[in-house]
């Protein structure tokens, strides 16, 4: 098994801090059955491996440290009570994200959010999912904007996992994502990635 060390390094790119998705699979089949204790000690593994990401990635959508403290602890403890239920156990961290999403959105409403940060002059040891050319995107966004860049670049969801939690029709956050790539072409006067998601 990899270090945790190495877990975390590697070159940053929009999306999550690197994982190794059959490592994630063998230790939640671990914390899924068997000794109790050895359940314990396996699952504590992915909360020490992916808890940094989850509380940054929190911090990022306007919670504040304490609350991105607290939603992170309630996800991985919804994490460990459902862990029977994720069909996938590859897919451990994309699970864990939505679940700190759903967490977040019954938490937090958006008047109570915290003013977005200064992202272009953002550090990666305070966002290490994020690299230098998504965080000068990202500066030119409304907090709406940005939660929707973030919701698919960081938290890798779908267009339409994005829409449902926000209740809407999958049509309305392709067009809202539209027009944020289209602002985000006109500032910066460069042409950005196409669209990777699929609904």
């Amino acid at each position: 098994m990899a270090t945790e060390s190495q877990q975390q390094t590697g070159t940053l790119k929009p999306g999550p801090v690197p994982h190794n998705p059959e490592e994630d699979a063998d230790l939640v089949r671990a914390a899924s059955s068997g000794n109790l204790h050895y359940r314990h000690r396996a699952f504590a593994v992915l909360v020490v491996r992916y808890e940094r990401l989850i509380r940054s990635l929190l911090r990022s959508l306007g919670a504040r440290t304490a609350e991105a403290e607290e939603i992170t602890q309630e996800a991985y403890l919804s994490a460990w009570r459902n862990l029977s239920s994720l069909r996938q156990p590859e897919r451990f961290l994309p699970w864990l994200k939505q679940i700190a999403y759903r967490q977040f959105l019954r938490s937090i409403r958006p008047d109570e959010r915290a003013l977005p940060d200064e992202y272009a002059g953002a550090s990666t040891q305070d966002q290490p999912w994020i690299d230098r050319e998504l965080r000068t995107v990202l500066a030119y966004c409304t907090r709406d904007e940005q939660e929707l860049l973030i919701l698919c670049y960081a938290f890798e969801f779908t267009i339409g996992e994005i829409a449902a939690s926000r209740s809407v029709a999958s049509g309305t956050i392709k067009s809202q994502l539209h027009r944020a790539r289209q602002k985000i072409k006109t500032s910066l006067g460069e042409n950005q990635p196409g669209d990777q998601h699929n609904g």
